[in-house]
């Protein structure tokens, strides 16, 4: 029979006393003691008894606790001193997977916010490296992950962070590339986002008043503000990046129409380059797509990237702008 609330509750109130490092071997009134204080309730040996009993032996639990008690000391132990009914038993399935997302978050330990989180990182990779068989023991070897870098402007991802969640404003120094100097900014952030290895704060402008985007690795000193603000009822992260192509955005939406060579096709049919991607043509000569997109940076650059590999079809301005880069890139040579 499946045990009720009160003896979930009891079950570990006893785990955590047997467990605790600090005062080891509890008594019997230690238990009841640990028990009355979770439950607010008295509580019983014999209840207690029963409870040691059901943890040791009640296989529809799944604890199979290895409780002794200790007759010189006068207190209970596991057997088994890394024993918790907290840990998760898991088949080979379960492992593997399990193993797969540990093996992504070592990949993040040592970049900014992570670090806060690299001690529970490093215990979830060393419990399943530990609890691997023989046969898993080969799966560093056999799957490798892109290194996350350490990249500029990391280490502020933690503050920026705190102030969304506590809705504080930001001050900043930050560098301008066009303008080749940097200006101080007081921002009401609301978002932060990731996009090819750099970070991003999206918020408003305290002056504007208009919602800006800022690359956190440009950011020269920051400063939480003193200012508390009320996010925009209207501001919805995903539907504001919902025709976005990377991290810029813009004011106009705009059909654009892009034509790929057959070898490129296979590509952009196993991985859509967005969300409202829309195939128009496809066959053994074309694959044409449509998306819905602002015409920012990030979709130019893919295009270039792209090369001969891929033709815009619409709208004619980004057309014309293609034809005009791939002009000034022939001029390098």
């Amino acid at each position: 029979m499946p045990a009720n609330k009160n003896a979930l509750m009891r079950y570990r109130a006893i785990d955590r006393c047997i467990s605790n490092k600090h005062k080891p071997f509890p008594s019997m009134q230690g238990l009841i003691d640990a028990c009355k204080e979770a439950l607010y309730e008295k509580i019983s040996e014999s209840a207690i008894q029963k409870d040691l009993k059901a943890m040791k032996f009640d296989e529809s639990l799944g604890y199979i606790a290895p409780i002794k008690f200790d007759r010189q000391k006068k207190g209970y132990y596991y057997s088994d001193p890394n024993y918790s009914i907290s840990s998760i038993n898991l088949n080979d399935e379960e492992l593997d997977a399990v193993g797969f997302a540990s093996e992504v978050l070592q990949q993040f330990k040592d970049v900014g916010i992570f670090k806060f989180y690299s001690n529970a990182i490093e215990k979830i990779f060393q419990a399943v490296k530990l609890n691997k068989n023989a046969k898993n023991k080969l799966f560093n070897n056999v799957i490798y992950f892109e290194k996350a870098p350490d990249y500029k402007g990391s280490e502020h991802i933690q503050t920026i962070l705190s102030n969304i969640l506590n809705q504080e404003t930001i001050d900043f120094e930050y560098y301008s590339y066009d303008r080749k100097k940097s200006n101080w900014y007081c921002l009401h952030p609301y978002v932060l986002k990731e996009y090819r290895n750099r970070w991003y704060v999206i918020g408003m402008h305290n002056v504007l008043k208009e919602i800006r985007t800022f690359a956190l690795d440009r950011i020269l000193e920051l400063k939480t503000g003193n200012i508390k603000w009320d996010q925009l009822s209207s501001f919805d992260s995903e539907k504001f990046f919902h025709h976005s192509f990377g991290i810029y955005y813009g004011d106009q939406v705009e059909d654009v129409v892009l034509s790929f060579t057959p070898d490129e096709s296979q590509y952009i049919r196993s991985q859509p380059i967005h969300s409202t991607q829309k195939v128009l043509i496809d066959n053994k000569s074309e694959y044409r797509i449509r998306i819905k997109v602002f015409i920012e940076y990030d979709l130019i650059m893919f295009v270039r990237s792209c090369g001969e590999r891929i033709k815009v079809i619409e709208p004619q301005h980004l057309k014309e702008k293609m034809i005009d880069s791939y002009k000034k890139a022939l001029n390098n040579y």
